[in-house]
């Protein structure tokens, strides 16, 4: 996709300055670094669910995050990839934690700066709540990292806790998403999972945390309820 967006810019294409320009024209500044942490692992809404996030039609003015953010987010494709790396490299979780463990910093010590961009620009009110999830994702992503790292497993009331995060952080608002969210689901189960490492091989460990992470659906036309073992 990477290469892709690149030839199509080549081709005449303006995707990838005009975020960039939105992006300027949201903070009312050059410096968009700030706001960029988030723009960078949120993707808009799918399935044509927009409308229903926000007053929006197809003549509507170019003046919500949703709309300087690319459909298919290369920072949290990229996130969703060292989160898989890590537990792939179970029981030693050393791939690509040091780049994790900076990603989610950032996204933790983001927050204050974000919160005094949004309250400058009023065109940013409406993101205050993902500003809010972001932190709070890294921070549990940092959590995280820290129980694999000692190879202990927490109590059942540390992962309800950070469950209740990523359940917030999976709502979408503004129009917006975070795609990686599962992958998130994926890290703090298999924090939780650690000691079922002792009568399994690797492969069948990776399988059953995909397994505990991922929500059961019920019937055809059902809510999805989430069930936290």
């Amino acid at each position: 996709m990477e290469r892709v967006s690149i030839q199509l810019e080549e081709l005449g294409l303006t995707h990838e300055r005009n975020s960039e320009m939105l992006l300027r024209r949201l903070t009312g500044s050059r410096d968009i670094a700030t706001l960029q942490v988030l723009a960078n692992v949120v993707e808009p809404v799918k399935g044509y669910t927009r409308g229903s996030q926000q007053r929006w039609t197809t003549l509507g003015p170019l003046t919500h995050l949703v709309d300087a953010v690319s459909t298919d987010s290369a920072g949290s494709r990229e996130v969703s990839r060292l989160i898989d790396g890590l537990l792939s490299d179970a029981p030693r979780f050393a791939a690509g934690r040091e780049h994790l463990r900076a990603t989610f910093t950032a996204w933790r010590d983001n927050r204050p700066a974000l919160d005094a961009l949004i309250a400058r620009a009023p065109a940013l009110k409406e993101i205050a709540p993902l500003a809010a999830d972001l932190a709070d994702l890294g921070q549990a992503g940092l959590d995280a990292l820290a129980v694999l790292a000692l190879n202990a497993t927490p109590l059942d009331a540390w992962r309800d806790e950070r469950v209740a995060i990523l359940d917030r952080a999976a709502r979408p608002k503004a129009a917006l998403e975070f795609p990686f969210v599962p992958l998130m689901r994926e890290l703090v189960f298999g924090a939780m999972a650690q000691s079922e490492m002792k009568t399994m091989t690797a492969a069948e460990w990776r399988a059953r945390v995909r397994a505990l992470a991922t929500p059961p659906r019920r019937g055809r036309g059902s809510p999805l309820h989430l069930v936290h073992r």
